[in-house]
């Protein structure tokens, strides 16, 4: 790991011009990012969730992102996976996980109501034919 991370650093695989941002680690564009969630490999795609605050880059406000790599190393930010705009996530979208069911990547989540109850909640993609899972 350490031979990898060196020769990353050495050629420069992933660059930026902002002295303080890490050079190879998978974060958003831009805002707050917490906690990883439902790292999975499916359909030759390495994909990982995050808890993401797209409007601020301050906790609150959480969604699912989305990102995916064929190398782990270039990442493809993707729309955001999951919001909350349902009666039994409108206060949030918290800590989960991904299975695979029956060739079906499944997420599983927990949801924050309207009247701050947690709840357990299931998502799966839109279009299981789409290698990215653009859409859940």
């Amino acid at each position: 790991m350490l031979l990898f991370t060196s020769l990353i650093v050495l050629f420069g695989v992933v660059r930026t011009d902002e002295p303080l941002r890490p050079q190879y680690h998978l974060m958003p564009v831009k805002n707050w990012l917490n906690d990883p969630n439902g790292p999975v490999y499916f359909n030759g795609y390495y994909h990982m969730f995050f808890q993401y605050n797209p409007n601020a880059a301050v906790w609150g406000d959480m969604h699912w992102a989305h990102s995916y790599s064929k190398d782990m190393v270039h990442w493809i930010h993707l729309p955001i996976a999951l919001a909350p705009d349902q009666p039994y996530d409108t206060n949030g979208i918290f800590t989960g996980s991904i299975t695979i069911v029956d060739g079906i990547p499944i997420i599983i989540y927990t949801g924050i109501t309207h009247d701050n109850q947690q709840v357990q909640c299931q998502a799966q993609p839109a279009n299981i034919s789409d290698p990215t899972l653009t859409t859940w």
